[in-house]
């Protein structure tokens, strides 16, 4: 029985211990994926402008709060819990990162990108979903994160972001039915 007692205390420390040690993250090597935008008023695509206005929005009133639930797994962050480098923990940590970034990729900002193809519109829609479910951040990841959980006010903050974006996409033409990433084929 002491044996039991002295693994399960050693194993708690040791947890605790390296959840709350972070060490920094190797620079980004990923580079920023070139929008597929026109500066040009009178172009039939996408404006720059309105991309930037989402994205300065999204900075401004989502970022700082997505860096402290969404970011370590969705993006890059300067630092990490310590277990994120040793195994096995760092096994499950790199797999659910590449898995998450796969879906859904928010390293550069909006647009947010990732292998699944999102376009400007599903991707808002997506996060919709999440948000609306409470799939994220995950149990799992909030039992040792316990920061992550998103409360009312940022689901609201998050959900008021989307809206004001998805009415600028629409005054481009770009709506659920004929969203894209900015190619001439997703437009009316």
């Amino acid at each position: 029985m002491k044996k039991i007692i002295l693994i399960v205390t050693s194993l708690i420390i040791f947890i605790l211990i390296t959840r709350f040690i972070e060490i920094k993250t190797p620079p980004l090597t990923e580079t920023k994926p070139a929008l597929r935008c026109t500066t040009d008023s009178n172009a039939n695509g996408l404006k720059c402008a309105t991309l930037e206005a989402i994205n300065k929005e999204y900075q401004e009133k989502v970022l700082p709060m997505a860096k402290e639930k969404c970011l370590m797994c969705h993006g890059h962050v300067e630092k990490m819990p310590l277990y994120s480098v040793i195994p096995p923990a760092s096994f499950l940590v790199n797999h659910d990162i590449d898995e998450a970034k796969e879906k859904y990729n928010m390293t550069f900002d909006f647009p947010f990108s990732g292998k699944e193809g999102h376009d400007f519109v599903e991707s808002l829609d997506e996060l919709i979903d999440v948000i609306d479910e409470g799939e994220m951040p995950p149990a799992i990841y909030l039992a040792m994160h316990l920061k992550s959980f998103v409360s009312a006010s940022e689901k609201q903050a998050i959900m008021e972001w989307i809206k004001h974006s998805k009415a600028l996409l629409a005054q481009e033409g770009i709506t659920k039915s004929e969203a894209g990433d900015g190619s001439d084929e997703d437009r009316d």
